[in-house]
C-alpha cells in the first residue's frame, strides 16, 4: 500500500486508467446546459490508496467498492466486469438518469441494468463524477452501486431513455 500525501502526490499517480466519453450525443445542447452537464471526457486516475484509508483515483476506489463492483454477475453467474474502467465504460454508455450529488458532483446511474447488455443488478449502478477546476475533464470520484430507493436523496437533473 503507498503511503503518500496527498499533496505531495507524485505525477504519476495522475495518470489514467481509462478515458472515455460521457454518452450525451442523444441529448440537447439545451437539455445539458439546464442540467449543468457539459460534453467532456472523463478520466479515471490511477491515484492513491494510503494506509489510513484516504486516497483518490483506481486504487482508492478499488479498495472500497472493487469486490463489489467484480462479483455482479450475468444471467449464468459469470463476473461481468474485470475492473473499475470496464464498470465506468459500461455506466458512462448506459446511464438512464443523471443526480446532483453531494459537493459539486454529479451521480450518472444506471437502473435496472439487467435490462441492458446481458448485465444484471437489483441494485442501481453509480458512477461519481466531478468537473475539474480547468473544466476539461470530469474525474471520476467514486464507483459502486446504491440500493434505488438510497437514491431518492438525490436530486434528478437529467434523465433520458436507453437506445
Amino acid at each position: 500500500m503507498i503511503n503518500h500525501a496527498v499533496s505531495e502526490t507524485p505525477a504519476r499517480y495522475y495518470s489514467c486508467v481509462v478515458v472515455l466519453s460521457l454518452r450525451v450525443a442523444d441529448v440537447a445542447e439545451a437539455e445539458l446546459e439546464k442540467a449543468g452537464l457539459k460534453r467532456l471526457a472523463v478520466r479515471l486516475e490511477k491515484g492513491i490508496q494510503n494506509a489510513d484509508g484516504r486516497g483518490f483515483g483506481d486504487l482508492h476506489i478499488d479498495a472500497g467498492h472493487g469486490a463489489q463492483i467484480r462479483n455482479i454477475v450475468d444471467e449464468n453467474g459469470d463476473p461481468v466486469f474485470s475492473d473499475l474502467a470496464e464498470y465506468a465504460q459500461f455506466v458512462g454508455e448506459n446511464w438512464t438518469e443523471v443526480r446532483k450529488g453531494h459537493k459539486g458532483r454529479l451521480l450518472l446511474v444506471v437502473r435496472d441494468a439487467s435490462r441492458t447488455a446481458r448485465r444484471q443488478s437489483p441494485k442501481a449502478m453509480v458512477i461519481e463524477v466531478k468537473s475539474t477546476s480547468s473544466s476539461d475533464f470530469y474525474t471520476i470520484i467514486n464507483e459502486y452501486q446504491m440500493e434505488n430507493r438510497g437514491l431518492e436523496k438525490f436530486d434528478v437533473i437529467l434523465k433520458k431513455g436507453r437506445k
